[in-house]
């Protein structure tokens, strides 16, 4: 692939450098033999990568740790002087010599600052690096393409291989299994350190590595005095006073930054609901409308509350109007109840035929002007409840607008013959009636009959009606 040859001359550009830690690169070319073949040639390095020297050895002695953080960051910044991010910081690609001296490797996936990446075509921007070791804005491709974007990507890197060097375990390690997991873990999941036998400034800083808004990761890193914290002289007296207070105020923030995060994951899915409720809204507003244009209903009403049996869920209610000629004799009122979950889109039903057409009810509106959430009661009572559990389910599974707007009209329209179909005898007695009063010419008749009581149209009257 055209790419792969590009980045193979990327890693030229550092063949021979001076960067102390990094992999030497002792030279790239071509050889050519019935084909163009390349090669990158480095030097033989003794030992283990940190990976597994970890899972040998364990959590890293504070001493150790500072070495290879600091390490870490100065290869960033003298990469990053030349233009340079390496893009996957992780412990499989930090070589611990013989000598207990680190080498960071892997230098295939180097990106260059303010150029696009090479796999990058169009709107297609595939994810390179390592999930479990990448900050949210690289998993998601909406990182910034320049310096500062960079270096808090690189800040996170390195956060998330020192998480391993001061506790011993991978990063997101409960989350491992199944992917989708990791994935959401690496986007809202904030890992927390924890190590009293360590100086809490180190701790804190590398807490602070792992923020995951960019921005502010970024800018709390370069407020650190890293150079401070580094030196070996503040390793952490376990009998330090202030540096267990430094370790709770460590905690408090974790903790801060973590309600935060939840509160800005309420308001998103608030918002997406709201809207994927708006959608379901103007769904329904088009069927009616349909039904009005064909003249078969003459108005339509509609009010949204939440309804006392239906905990958790919001409940449109559409009051329907039509006269003697379209077969009213009252109204219909059809309740549809929206689903809890966007990627669950459990649509359901209910109706209640209301024979008094002189009785048409209306509902008190209570609480804000926000269109959702808003509760509406009946006269004299403390809250509506819907009149039974035995739903009509409309509509299970994902959005889909167009079969969701014909799975609506099917359920309407068959509310709406069954309604039709018990107003009949009532329409019948009007028209009767007056016939009666056309020929009646010499005297004043009077009718009295009583009305029916309200009627439920549910899930079992739909089936049995309809053999569905």
């Amino acid at each position: 692939m055209p790419y792969q040859k590009e980045r193979i001359f990327r890693e030229k550009r550092l063949s021979k450098h001076n960067i102390k830690g990094l992999i030497n690169i002792i030279d790239v070319g071509t050889i050519v033999n019935e084909g163009e073949y390349f090669y990158i040639i480095m030097p033989f390095l003794s030992g283990c990568n940190l990976k597994e020297y970890i899972e040998i050895n364990g959590a890293c002695e504070e001493i150790f740790a500072r070495y290879i953080l600091s390490t870490l960051i100065k290869i960033s910044d003298e990469l990053q002087k030349l233009g340079i991010a390496h893009r996957d910081i992780k412990p499989e690609n930090i070589m611990v010599m013989e000598n207990n001296e680190i080498i960071l490797m892997d230098l295939g996936v180097l990106k260059i600052i303010n150029v696009d990446d090479l796999t990058d075509i169009g709107d297609s921007k595939p994810f390179i690096g390592t999930l479990r070791y990448a900050p949210p804005e690289l998993l998601l491709r909406n990182e910034e393409n320049n310096t500062n974007g960079w270096k808090a990507i690189n800040i996170y890197q390195i956060g998330a291989t020192m998480h391993d060097v001061l506790m011993g375990y991978e990063l997101f390690k409960q989350y491992s299994d199944p992917y989708a997991r990791l994935v959401r873990a690496v986007c809202e999941s904030i890992p927390h350190i924890d190590r009293e036998d360590c100086n809490q400034e180190l701790v804190h800083l590398i807490q602070n590595m792992l923020t995951k808004n960019w921005q502010l990761r970024l800018n709390l890193f370069n407020k650190t005095d890293i150079t401070k914290i580094l030196c070996t002289q503040n390793i952490k007296n376990k009998n330090d006073v202030l540096s267990k207070i430094l370790y709770m105020q460590s905690d408090n923030m974790t903790q801060e930054e973590q309600i935060k995060m939840f509160k800005e994951k309420r308001e998103e899915q608030k918002s997406k609901i709201n809207n994927f409720y708006n959608e379901i809204r103007i769904i329904l507003e088009s069927c009616f409308i349909e039904l009005t244009k064909k003249n078969i209903i003459e108005a339509w009403n509609i009010h949204h509350y939440r309804a006392y049996n239906v905990p958790n869920r919001f409940v449109a209610s559409y009051v329907i109007n039509g006269n003697l000629t379209q077969g009213f004799y009252g109204t219909v009122e059809i309740f549809i109840i929206f689903p809890l979950q966007i990627d669950d889109c459990n649509i359901q039903a209910i109706a209640e035929i209301d024979f008094n057409k002189h009785n048409i009810s209306k509902r008190v509106r209570r609480g804000g002007d926000d269109l959702f959430g808003t509760e509406y009661i009946l006269p004299n009572e403390k809250r509506y409840i819907l009149p039974s559990e035995r739903y009509i389910t409309v509509f299970a599974g994902a959005f889909n607008k167009l079969y969701i707007q014909q799975k609506l009209m099917d359920v309407i329209n068959k509310i709406l013959y069954e309604s039709l179909k018990r107003m009949k005898p009532l329409v019948d007695a009007e028209y009767k009636y007056a016939k009666q009063q056309i020929n009646n010419t010499n005297s004043v008749s009077s009718r009295f009959y009583t009305l029916p009581k309200n009627f439920i149209i549910d899930n079992i009257i739909v089936v049995n009606e309809n053999g569905e």
